[in-house]
């Protein structure tokens, strides 16, 4: 026999031991806590993939991306009737958000042969990656700051139940939360590297470009130099790498937004001019917690505070002054703006962590941390895996079409109505509507609720509200809420546009019935074609709808 050289093995993967926790992929393998994360995260995916498309803000927003992409620009047009202001222009902070509803919609809309539920349904999934992102980031933070992975765990949990009341609409707020969480997973960091200088200073641009409360990410580096300062004291502070690195991270980001977004310096004054503008104190989000109810978001806030003065009790080391100045400044914040929340409950749970860790290491209770693997690796992947196979994208891909489009939409989505306006209707319970306007000749505005007009908007149908309060002129969107509220002048109103047509949710969010309707049957005037204040098959009142047309028609010079 004659000796062979050995052939060298040059299989992909050769060389590695898969077993070894110290093979050259073992930075990589992940812990048991990293597994579970995985599967909660899978849960996640697939709860938020199957939760209907909101009927309201993602509508106008689409349309404004259509307008963009298309080169009809950041100034709206504005009805011929003059319901919006043409001369105000659309937050130039939003334009990335709604370029890519429009990427997505129509990426959707092409792979289902045009059908709206594929653009839909791409469209809460698009909210389904944001959410996991959220999540996800929030998971790395409080990991990081507690060195726990149990912790960070409990984090999550909380995170998600105080979230459930805020990021169900899918809208660009959300995205702008993705930014937020990943700034708070830099800064949960004890020493900021140069790359996490340039990861600040990059989510904070896209953060202006996708939503405009991009300044709260400034107030919250602002809050961590000033924290830390307090804590070290001036004279260290300026030989701190930690406050030099975030005041830099804080001056390269407020540069950067300004020469990386269409409206370069102008973003500061539209930003503040939009917050300041009149109409948004109308909008529920837009004012102070209501506590007359301890239920949702008021019993959150006390909940938190509550939480945390446990925390303090139990906690061997007082609050840092990070920790004070972050529950002055965010915890605040929502007495005067209910929007708040969504940034306050997230840093309340980091402070929550990171002293519970501290009271469990007195005690010493030590948080075991398991080996990490190839294994526990690849059963996380798996998981992840499972949850993006319960979403709907799974059914489609078998059945080559997209879900029913009842199931992907809110039940109070107006498509049947905007069908049945267009006289071609689907819908089987906007017959009468249809019949209704063939039998009467119906001109003129469509008087609907905010919340309904966003859809009717993106169907440009002549809407007189829509969600976007801050494109209408101030005296107009005041006239508009007085008459939606049915007080006295609303006939007034209605008669000096021209409204022949009324659509409504039959009831409020508290589940009282819309007071317009109660003065529209008191007038005799209306005949109500769609009325679903009965239809307890609809199992939230806030998704039955009732249109009212006018039995005798106003007919209003110039409209058609």
């Amino acid at each position: 026999m004659t000796d062979e050289p050995r052939r060298q093995d040059t299989t992909v993967g050769s060389g590695i031991d898969f077993s070894d926790p110290n093979s050259k992929l073992a930075p990589y393998y992940v812990t048991t806590t990293s597994v579970i994360f995985a599967g909660v995260l899978a849960v996640i995916v697939a709860f938020y993939s199957h939760q209907p498309l909101h009927y309201t803000d993602v509508w106008a927003h689409l349309k404004h991306g259509d307008d963009i992409v298309r080169g009809r620009g950041l100034v709206v047009s504005g009805y011929p009737d003059g319901f919006t202001d043409p001369n105000t222009p659309r937050p130039a902070s939003y334009w990335l958000s709604q370029v890519a509803y429009y990427g997505a919609f129509h990426l959707g809309e092409k792979l289902a042969g045009g059908q709206l539920a594929g653009g839909a349904e791409l469209l809460r999934q698009l909210h389904t990656v944001a959410v996991a992102a959220f999540f996800a980031l929030l998971w790395v933070g409080y990991r990081r700051s507690t060195g726990s992975g149990s912790l960070a765990l409990l984090g999550l949990l909380l995170a998600f139940a105080a979230a459930l009341g805020t990021i169900g609409v899918h809208r660009p707020q959300l995205f702008a939360l993705v930014w937020f969480a990943g700034i708070l997973a830099i800064l949960a960091r004890e020493r900021i590297s140069w790359r996490g200088v340039a990861g600040v200073v990059g989510l904070l641009v896209l953060w202006a470009n996708t939503h405009g409360s991009f300044p709260v990410g400034l107030v919250l580096l602002a809050v961590h130099v000033v924290g830390r300062a307090w804590d070290l004291g001036i004279v260290n502070a300026f030989r701190d790498a930690r406050c030099g690195r975030l005041i830099l991270a804080g001056l390269l980001a407020a540069g950067a937004v300004t020469v990386a977004n269409p409206m370069m310096e102008s973003i500061w004054t539209n930003t503040f001019a939009f917050a300041r503008n009149p109409n948004l104190r109308s909008m529920q989000e837009w004012q102070p917690l209501n506590f007359s109810e301890f239920q949702g978001l008021p019993w959150f806030y006390w909940a938190s505070f509550a939480v945390l003065g446990i925390a303090q009790a139990l906690s061997p080391r007082p609050f840092s002054a990070t920790d004070v100045l972050l529950t002055i400044v965010f915890g605040i914040l929502p007495l005067f703006q209910e929007r708040f929340m969504a940034w306050w409950m997230p840093i309340a749970i980091g402070i929550l962590l990171t002293h519970l860790n501290a009271w469990a290491e007195q005690r010493g209770w030590v948080w075991a941390k398991s080996l990490p693997t190839f294994r526990k690796t690849l059963l996380a992947v798996a998981l992840i895996v499972f949850g993006c196979i319960l979403t709907p994208l799974t059914g489609w891909i078998e059945s080559e079409h997209p879900a029913e489009l009842a199931k992907i939409l809110h039940p109070a989505t107006p498509v049947g109505f905007a069908e049945a306006m267009a006289k071609d209707p689907t819908v089987e319970r906007f017959e009468p509507l249809r019949k209704s306007m063939e039998d009467h000749s119906v001109y003129g505005p469509v008087f609907c609720t905010e919340t309904l007009g966003e859809f009717l908007y993106w169907k440009d149908e002549p809407v007189m509200l829509f969600a976007h309060a801050h494109l209408f002129p101030a005296e107009y969107w005041d006239a508009a809420m007085q008459a939606k509220s049915g007080r006295p002048g609303w006939q007034d109103f209605f008669s000096r546009y021209g409204v022949n047509i009324v659509a409504m949710e039959a009831f409020l969010p508290n589940g009282q019935p819309q007071p317009l309707i109660t003065e529209l049957e008191k007038s005799g005037e209306w005949a109500f074609v769609v009325d679903e204040r009965k239809r307890i098959e609809i199992r939230d009142p806030k998704s039955r709808l009732l249109v009212a047309i006018r039995k005798k028609p106003m007919f209003r010079e110039g409209l058609r």
